[in-house]
C-alpha cells in the first residue's frame, strides 16, 4: 500500500502598549523553509516554496511536490522525480471547508488508494479505503478512526480490517507552535499529524494492543514558540536507541 505523504504563530514585543499586535502580525509570516534532519544512518534536507502563505512546493530526495490549491484548500499534489510524473493527490472537500476524499494514484504501477472521510459528532473522523487502479477503486476492507483534539490536532488514529481492530497510532503534543501552522490549507488535511502543535510522545500498538514503536520528541524553540530544533528518540530493530535531530528553518 502506497502512500506519499509529506509528509508542516507569537512574535517579540515591540511595545508593551501593543504587543498583542505586533506578536500577532510577526507570527503570521513565520512559515518553515527547510528542515535538515540528521541521524548516524543518513542525511536528508527538505526544502518548501511557497505562493504567500500557500505551499507551493515541497523537494526531498530528487522528488518535488507541487501544490495546486482552489481557494484556501489543496486539490491537488504531483510528485515529480526530474521530468517524470510518477503520482499525484486529489483532494475533494464537502460544503463545511473538510475533506471529504483523497484520492492517490501510483502511474508507475498503475495502482491507486482512495480514503473516504465522515466527520462525527464526537469529534472524531470515520474513513474508509479503497484501492484499484487510477480510473476505479473498490473498498479492500481497511477502515479506521480519528480522534483529533479540540484544536483539530489527531490524538488517537485506529486502523481496522475485516472490522477488526489491527492497529492503533497514539499522540500527544506539547502547547507550542508547529512548523506547519501557518501554511494556508495544511491543517486541513486529515493525514497530517503536523498541525498546530508539536508531537511529544508516538506510539504504535499492534493487534494485541502490544507496543510495536514508541518514540519521544525534545525540542529548542525559538523567541516565539516556533521549534528550531527537534530530536526524535527510539529503539530500532535491534533494540538499540537511536535519535534523529531536525533542525527548522524559518
Amino acid at each position: 500500500m502506497r502512500k506519499i505523504l509529506f509528509i508542516l504563530s507569537v512574535a517579540v514585543l515591540f511595545l508593551s502598549s501593543c504587543s498583542s499586535d505586533s506578536e500577532s502580525s510577526e507570527s503570521s509570516l513565520l512559515l518553515v523553509k527547510k528542515i535538515v534532519t540528521l541521524s548516524s544512518v543518513m542525511e536528508r534536507t527538505i526544502t518548501f516554496t511557497y505562493n504567500g502563505a500557500k505551499l507551493n512546493t515541497i523537494e526531498v530526495d530528487g522528488s518535488v511536490l507541487q501544490h495546486t490549491y482552489s481557494g484556501d484548500n489543496i486539490v491537488n499534489v504531483k510528485r515529480y522525480s526530474g521530468d517524470l510524473l510518477e503520482g499525484e493527490t486529489f483532494y475533494e472537500y464537502d460544503n463545511l471547508g473538510r475533506v471529504s476524499s483523497e484520492l492517490f494514484v501510483y502511474y508507475l504501477s498503475d495502482f491507486s488508494q482512495k480514503s473516504v472521510y465522515t466527520y462525527n459528532s464526537n469529534n472524531t473522523i470515520s474513513y474508509e479505503t479503497l484501492s484499484g487502479d487510477q480510473f476505479s477503486q473498490s473498498p479492500n476492507g481497511i477502515s479506521g478512526l480519528i480522534t483529533q483534539g479540540q484544536h483539530g490536532e489527531i490524538l488517537k488514529v485506529e486502523v481496522f480490517n475485516q472490522g477488526v481492530l489491527v492497529n492503533t497510532n497514539v499522540y500527544t503534543y506539547d502547547a507550542k507552535n508547529n512548523p506547519f501552522k501557518n501554511v494556508v490549507g495544511y491543517g486541513k488535511l486529515p493525514s497530517n499529524t503536523d498541525k498546530v502543535f508539536n508531537m511529544i510522545t508516538s506510539t504504535s500498538l499492534n493487534i494485541n494492543q502490544e507496543i510495536n514503536t514508541n518514540s519521544t520528541y525534545d525540542y529548542i524553540y525559538n523567541g516565539n514558540n516556533f521549534p528550531t530544533q527537534r530530536n526524535q528518540s527510539f529503539f530500532n530493530n535491534e533494540g538499540i536507541m537511536t535519535s534523529v535531530n531536525s533542525t527548522y528553518f524559518y
